[in-house]
């Protein structure tokens, strides 16, 4: 209660407490090895208005925010773990271009996206990796993200009161496996 009041960085801090997309976010773990990184939530309205605020920016749109950080920050590395929102088109609005574009996907494709801006895509998904190819990326990479080891520490104590939990997407054409399971 009350964290929309908060700064962005409280707002931020609190996501990451939660596990918010701790699977997919490489940013935190980017200080350990001597770079300095940003995460930006870029659909987590209350946090880009406090960014906002903080920056004296009058401007609501969550695309046009996301794009003023990523030009503020003007990161070698950009890494979207939305590559389906944010596709070529976002990238060549930006007013710059980092040195290296990956996005991560591990759902279908609308046959439509352009990745052509895309240094490396990354997904668990075999078929997904040569459709990333087909559909302009540089490189597709296999990434098969985990959940952090400090994860099942947090909620270790939690009291167990359901049998089963699925946490993630389903397709019929990508997750096979997953929907015999």
């Amino acid at each position: 209660p009350g964290l929309r009041r908060e700064s962005s960085l409280a707002q931020e801090k609190a996501l990451r407490r939660d596990a918010f997309s701790a699977i997919h976010i490489l940013a935190p773990y980017m200080g350990k090895r001597s770079c300095a990184s940003s995460l930006v939530i870029a659909n987590c309205e209350p946090l880009q208005r406090a960014w906002a605020r903080e920056n004296n920016i009058d401007a609501e749109d969550p695309d046009a925010l996301l794009r003023l950080r990523i030009e503020a920050y003007k990161p070698d590395v950009l890494y979207l773990t939305n590559a389906i929102q944010y596709a070529s088109s976002f990238i060549r609005s930006l007013s710059f271009r980092p040195k290296v574009i990956m996005g991560w996907r591990g759902a279908d494709i609308p046959i439509t996206t352009d990745w052509s801006e895309f240094d490396v895509i990354v997904s668990g998904l075999p078929k997904l990796l040569t459709a990333a190819r087909d559909l302009g990326a540089k490189s597709a990479e296999c990434f098969l993200p985990g959940m952090p080891s400090w994860i099942p520490k947090m909620v270790a104590g939690i009291p167990q009161d359901v049998d089963v939990v699925f946490a993630g997407g389903i397709s019929p054409s990508q997750h096979g496996r997953r929907r015999e399971l």
